[in-house]
């Protein structure tokens, strides 16, 4: 009876509830829509905040004007002179890289002087030890919780890269180190590039327009920094109409650049300036730019105060005059030093050790040219009772010479000899040779010259390896340039890779892959507890690893030559792994991880199949026992698992390394043990072998 009153209950409960659900509904659905109008006008109340905050800050007088051009104008004259040593010895380095000095001694009768080239031998040399070792940059998580973004930009910073052309760039900057001590890298955001949507620039500098505070060591200690340009009038007053009839004629001298083979008319351009500097505001240092030709201000970022909102009044992007021009907040220009200076940016380079050198080598060879021509050319001592008719005597292609009057003898002609120069001249010019040599640390292995019977690969990357010492030094300097380029490039896709793009990469086992990504991975995180509840948050941050694309062939062909020693000692032998991995861990070698890794996943694989080999040999009994077929056989023949009787197949044997492996000289013997594999090894050979 109880039960049944419940089921009762149950079923009026039941109706009730359908009968109120219409009304609950419509309930609901009418607060959904009085929220849904409230949020519509607290968004129209903000964008309309935000516009008048865009109006009032658009009829306010920009804080760049005139006034503040020309006290930037006068900081430039004061750190411009403060540059003028260095720009005079650009100069100069520059004409002895192009061999446009005058070259002494002269003489009388020698209308030409020559250089030769062994300093330029010296500086192509190290500007292809550079290249051998192009720079490859990988990006590395520094919490668990970015490997994946950070795999993603380790295959998008290349491509960023490539489509630089950076390889050509760090070429360029690599003459210019290498010559006169000092590269300059731009890393800029150009708004520009794929049709407006805008990408990161990579670029050389010329760094006789950039200008700096004397007497610092770092440009980012500098409170401001100019970079000068001349740019043509036309061009100028298209992008500006503003400055239309006001550019006039005349070079004013402020940029400097060295003398080259096109003659520049600078009558029909312009000095147009770009003027850094920074500003700490609540303890962030923030970057504005200021781009002006004449007095006139073209753009700079403090007059930007606009926001940008979405129409709904949620801001999407702040005032640049509160941002700055990049977020990083650092001058977007890295300098590459070879030898460094101390209170300077800059360094010297291998002209500025070497000429002396090669003026010495130069003085010398000239005086041996001259010698050399003199004793070539036949000279003489005619008395003035011979009287010879001086013009035939004078050509050498006459067969006869007459004389007018005279008597003819030894007496009245005598040959005028020139002395043959001394050895210790030869000497002191092959001295100076050498010592060119070995000041450039360009000795003759370093071009690929050996001693004699020295002709294995192994041995000259050896030798060449051994005393490219200082060309490794002056590269490790290049990598960490190359760490700051890559951080701006980091800092610049967090700032502007707002929307998704698309990338093709290159994937595992270098198959060509597309991978789309923004910026969102690395913008401000919430932290969380084991609860899920937010304690705080946290800005994704990368570290920058740098490693060399080997290019040298001996390089590669030694690389080559230890793989195939490990392969011969029987290291990715899975059976001999322990031996393998304690051999490894001590190696020091590339890619010493990725083979760690190789070998230990080998172990593991050879683990799991002979843990799992008696499994299936029991299966196979049982199924040979139910169907009366011959599994186990089949799986005998094929190698895939040992006989139960011992006779395994000659793929499932370990091969270990014995005595019986090495000749009484302690070399790896080539056979394997087999007689099988040993004949079959054989016929290979012989029908590959040249005939």
């Amino acid at each position: 009876m109880g039960d049944n009153n419940q089921n009762r209950i149950a079923q009026l409960d039941a109706a009730m509830m359908k009968a109120n659900q219409p009304v609950k509904s419509k309930a609901l659905e009418r607060m959904q829509m009085i929220n849904a109008a409230m949020e519509q006008e607290e968004a129209i109340r903000r964008e309309e905040e935000i516009q008048k905050l865009n109006k009032i800050a658009s009829e306010q007088k920009p804080k760049i004007g005139e006034e503040e051009i020309r006290k930037a104008l006068q900081i430039f004259k004061e750190y411009k002179n403060g540059k003028q040593n260095l720009d005079e010895r650009m100069r100069i380095n520059d004409d002895w890289y192009k061999k446009n000095i005058t070259c002494d001694p002269t003489q009388q009768g020698v209308t030409k002087t020559f250089r030769s080239s062994w300093m330029f031998n010296a500086l192509n040399n190290k500007h292809a030890d550079f290249m051998d070792n192009f720079p490859e940059v990988t990006v590395l998580p520094r919490t668990r919780d970015d490997i994946e973004t950070a795999q993603t930009l380790s295959g998008i910073v290349p491509v960023i890269y490539e489509q630089n052309r950076f390889q050509k760039t760090y070429s360029d900057n690599c003459w210019d180190k290498g010559n006169s001590g000092t590269a300059v890298y731009g890393v800029f955001w150009d708004s520009s590039k794929l049709n407006g949507l805008g990408d990161i620039t990579i670029k050389t500098a010329n760094i006789m327009n950039l200008f700096w505070k004397p007497g610092i060591q770092n440009i980012q200690d500098s409170p401001h920094f100019f970079v000068v340009s001349r740019e043509d009038n036309d061009i100028l007053e298209m992008m500006y109409p503003e400055l239309e009839g006001k550019l006039g004629g005349s070079s004013d001298g402020e940029t400097k650049t060295v003398d080259t083979e096109d003659k520049i008319d600078s009558s029909k351009s312009t000095c147009v300036y770009e003027w850094y500097y920074k500003k700490t505001i609540n303890g962030k240092q923030i970057l504005h730019y200021v781009k002006f030709c004449k007095d006139i201000v073209l753009f700079a970022t403090e007059n930007q105060t606009q926001v940008r909102s979405d129409g709904n009044g949620n801001i999407v992007e702040n005032s640049m005059a509160s941002m700055g021009l990049y977020n990083h907040g650092k001058y977007p220009y890295v300098f590459d030093v070879l030898f460094p200076l101390k209170d300077t940016p800059v360094g010297f380079g291998y002209i500025d050790i070497l000429k002396e050198a090669q003026e010495q080598i130069d003085i010398l060879n000239n005086s041996i040219l001259i010698n050399a021509k003199q004793s070539a050319t036949k000279r003489w001592i005619v008395s003035n009772n011979m009287k010879l008719n001086m013009k035939e005597f004078a050509d050498w292609t006459l067969p006869i010479v007459h004389a007018e009057e005279g008597t003819f003898n030894s007496n009245n002609v005598l040959e005028l000899t020139t002395s043959p120069m001394s050895d210790v001249v030869i000497a002191t010019l092959d001295r100076k040779i050498d010592e060119l040599k070995e000041t450039g640390s360009n000795r003759d292995f370093a071009n690929g010259s050996t001693a004699s019977g020295v002709t294995s690969g192994a041995a000259i990357a050896a030798l060449q390896e051994a005393g490219n010492k200082t060309s490794r030094d002056a590269i490790k300097g290049t990598y960490s340039a190359n760490e700051e380029i890559a951080e701006m490039v980091l800092e610049l896709i967090r700032q502007f890779y707002n929307g998704t793009r698309v990338f093709r990469i290159t994937g595992k086992q270098n198959q060509m892959d597309f991978v789309d990504f923004d910026n969102s991975s690395m913008q401000i995180q919430d932290v969380t507890d084991e609860n899920g509840e937010v304690i705080g948050q946290r800005l994704p941050y990368f570290d920058i690893k740098i490693k060399a694309h080997k290019q040298n062939p001996f390089s590669k062909v030694a690389q080559n030559q230890d793989m195939m020693n490990l392969y011969s000692m029987g290291v990715f032998n899975p059976s001999m792994a322990d031996q393998s991995l304690a051999l490894l861990e001590n190696l020091d070698i590339e890619g010493k991880d990725k083979l760690i890794q190789r070998v230990s996943e080998n172990r593991t694989l050879l683990q799991t199949v002979q843990i799992m080999q008696p499994l299936l040999i029991q299966l196979a009994a049982d199924v040979d026992r139910l169907t009366g077929s011959n599994v186990t056989q089949t799986l005998i023949e094929r190698g895939i698992v040992e006989d139960i009787g011992g006779n395994a197949p000659i793929s499932m044997i370990p091969q270990e390394i014995s005595a019986k492996s090495t000749n009484p000289l302690g070399e790896m013997n080539t056979g394997s043990g087999h007689p099988t594999v040993d004949n079959a090894r054989q016929k290979v050979a012989e029908s590959s072998e040249l005939k």
